[in-house]
């Protein structure tokens, strides 16, 4: 994650500067395809930690 912070907070600079336009806009375009990544792997990590870790995890005594 926190390379995702880096990348936005260098497109939050150079769009400030204002050379961020319709024809420079690849870098942007991936920095949401990585923020995607990200998200689908706090799902994955969600549903190995708290879903299945009940299950496969050691049994504790009640």
């Amino acid at each position: 994650m926190i390379i995702g912070l880096i990348l936005l907070t260098i497109t939050m600079i150079t769009s400030l500067r204002g050379k961020l336009d319709p024809g420079h806009h690849e870098h942007v375009e991936m920095i949401s395809w990585y923020w995607h990544f990200v998200d689908w792997v706090w799902v994955i990590v969600f549903m190995l930690v708290y879903i299945l870790s009940p299950h496969f995890g050691p049994q504790l005594p009640h």
